[in-house]
């Protein structure tokens, strides 16, 4: 049995977000690895990554907020 993790992204994980992200997604949906530079940087506390065998295969961010949605 594969073993996974679960964790909080950072910054050394940028490279194996930017290309999972350009597998997953058309090149005009897709975001880029400046984007994700910026999300790292102001919202870490809600970007998660799953690992498996030693590579990034899911990630999940989303910026928390009150606001209510309309």
């Amino acid at each position: 049995m594969e073993k996974y993790c679960i964790r909080k992204a950072d910054l050394n994980d940028l490279e194996e977000i930017a290309e999972l992200e350009q597998l997953c997604f058309p090149e005009s949906e897709a975001a880029s690895k400046d984007i994700f530079k910026k999300r790292l940087d102001k919202y870490s506390e809600c970007f998660f990554v799953l690992i498996l065998s030693g590579k990034i295969v899911s990630m999940v961010n989303g910026m928390v907020t009150e606001q209510a949605r309309k």
